[in-house]
C-alpha cells in the first residue's frame, strides 16, 4: 500500500519515492494508491491527479478514510482475492 492524504500535497508529492524504492528490486508487485483522509472538506491534491499517478504506475487506486471507514475494509478483501 502507498498511502498519501488528501489534505497534504507534499505527501503526494514523495509517491514516486516510495514507488522506486518499492520496486527497486526489479519485481512488480500488486500495489494500492491509497488516498487516505476522504471525509475532510479540505483537497489539496485532486482525484484526477491521483488517478493519473496510479494509471501511469499500473497502480489499483482507491480513496478512503481511516477515520470514517468508506473502503478499507474492502481495500483488504480485494487484496487478499488478488
Amino acid at each position: 500500500l502507498l498511502v498519501y492524504s488528501i489534505d497534504n500535497q507534499t505527501s503526494f508529492m514523495n509517491l514516486q519515492k516510495w514507488l522506486d524504492a518499492v520496486t527497486a528490486n526489479g519485481r512488480n508487485p500488486m500495489i494500492y494508491l491509497i488516498g487516505n483522509k476522504n471525509d475532510l472538506d479540505l483537497r489539496l491534491v485532486l482525484q484526477s491527479e491521483a488517478k493519473l499517478f496510479a494509471e501511469e504506475n499500473n497502480l489499483i487506486f482507491r480513496e478512503t478514510s481511516a477515520k470514517s471507514d468508506p473502503n478499507i475494509k474492502q481495500i483488504f478483501i480485494d487484496m487478499a482475492i488478488e
